[in-house]
């Protein structure tokens, strides 16, 4: 009996461990595409800057 309990503990622990890894990766995916999204609105303002900010060829 205390043998399968601990057997059955070890084996929660792991699927905790692997959804927590997992939970990990999903929320890193999400601060990258986060992170691309702000780069790039970043990189438009400043090009829209820069281009505002241009004197006309006479």
């Amino acid at each position: 009996q205390g043998e399968n309990l601990k057997h059955q503990a070890t084996d929660v622990r792991d699927k905790v461990k692997t959804a927590a890894k997992s939970e990990k990766a999903h929320a890193e995916g999400l601060l990258h595409k986060v992170y691309n999204v702000l780069a790039d609105i970043k990189d438009s303002i400043i090009s829209k800057i820069e281009s505002e900010n241009k004197i006309p060829a006479k």
